[in-house]
């Protein structure tokens, strides 16, 4: 009787909905930033990394055992990590740290004599490291004997020089050079041609004098 009882108020009762919204939650994601290796050879890369979505906290784990967000002192080379949510939700990133290659520098010294003395002069060809950009053109600094502004290297003098160029990073490198003139042939030498009348020509390459003798 009670159930009959209450059936009209319950039929009577409006009916009322209900809606829920669900917020789509964002999905797990790693981003990073890197610095590569400076200079050929050293240890300075960097990775920082940055988690976003899913549910904290996260578990980091890169493949060297490091659970940080950063990497330091880093060799050039392929570091992996992989980030879990509470919900076990699983990313992996891959991130390459790069280096440049080796700076090359190859030169050229040349001793040669000239009339007014001695006259040294050094061709010198650059590549590798990161060079500096002047309007899409790559250059280096370059020192001898650690002067920035050399005078002018086509007009050196005999003796042993240090050849240093840096680039863009600050990375160095520094070759020694020797520029040696030969010892001027100081004894006296004949030498007899027959010649046709006419105009003679002698090209002297060293410091010399030179007469010339008709044969009787």
């Amino acid at each position: 009787m009670k159930l009959i009882k209450l059936l009209p108020v319950l039929l009577m009762m409006p009916f009322f909905g209900w809606s829920a919204t669900t917020k789509a939650k964002a999905a797990l994601t790693i981003h990073y930033t890197k610095t590569n290796v400076s200079c050929f050879g050293q240890a300075n890369g960097k990775i920082e990394i940055s988690v976003f979505g899913g549910k904290m906290p996260y578990a980091i784990q890169w493949e060297n055992g490091e659970t940080s967000t950063s990497l330091e002192n880093l060799k050039s080379g392929t570091y992996k990590v992989q980030v879990v949510d509470q919900h076990g939700t699983m990313v992996e990133e891959t991130i390459t740290v790069e280096m440049p290659s080796p700076l090359t520098l190859t030169y050229n010294s040349k001793q040669e004599y000239i009339v007014e003395g001695l006259n040294g002069s050094m061709d010198v060809a650059l590549s590798g490291g990161t060079p500096w950009d002047n309007n899409n053109s790559p250059f280096y600094f370059v020192r001898l004997n650690g002067q920035a502004n050399f005078p002018d290297p086509h007009a050196l003098d005999d003796g042993e020089y240090k050849l240093t160029v840096e680039d863009a990073r600050g990375c160095t490198m520094t070759v020694p050079v020797k520029i040696d003139f030969e010892e001027a042939n100081t004894n006296p030498f004949s030498v007899e041609k027959e010649v046709q009348p006419g105009v003679i020509t002698i090209t002297l390459y060293k410091p010399a004098q030179i007469s010339l003798m008709a044969a009787q």
